[in-house]
């Protein structure tokens, strides 16, 4: 990853029906947390183009992770700290992949695009969301390219 930037425009709590909310002392999250299923907590950080206020905006979950004795922990990004940095940019970028096949509703999609914060791995960001690239070749024809203001993807015909 090259020095790209990305603003971090808000931290907040999932709007899904299905999401849990839990007290908390997180004041950036109005002193609320989202829990996961086996009691974690989470949030979600959105992040723009910084210089493009017309850009869309792309979110990421953060959550605890458990220790070895399956106690969950912040290892970072913890929301108390993160809360701070709300309205600044943060070495990241907005990645788009080709991915092994997958469905949202009734639509099969074989792209994914999240945002990888600078230090971190591609590849293992693109795992823990459900998406392994080792699973397709490492051709080079196989990136993505995404026009930054638009979210549209340039090389439409390498899509399926």
């Amino acid at each position: 990853m090259d020095v790209s930037v990305l603003k971090l425009t808000a931290i907040k709590l999932s709007t899904s029906a299905n999401s849990t909310v839990a007290e908390s002392e997180y004041k950036a999250l109005d002193n609320k947390i989202n829990m996961t299923s086996d009691n974690r907590e989470y949030y979600i950080a959105a992040f723009q183009d910084p210089t493009n206020p017309f850009g869309i905006e792309r979110n990421r979950v953060f959550s605890q992770n458990s220790n070895a004795e399956g106690v969950a922990e912040w290892r970072g990004a913890h929301p108390s700290v993160i809360g701070s940095f709300v309205g600044k940019n943060v070495p990241a970028e907005i990645v788009t992949r080709k991915v092994p096949p997958y469905t949202i509703g009734e639509r099969t999609l074989t792209t994914y695009t999240c945002v990888v914060l600078k230090s971190e791995s591609i590849e293992s960001v693109f795992k823990s969301n459900g998406h392994d690239l080792s699973l397709l070749s490492n051709n080079a024809s196989e990136t993505i390219t995404v026009d930054s203001d638009t979210g549209e993807i340039l090389d439409a015909s390498e899509v399926l």
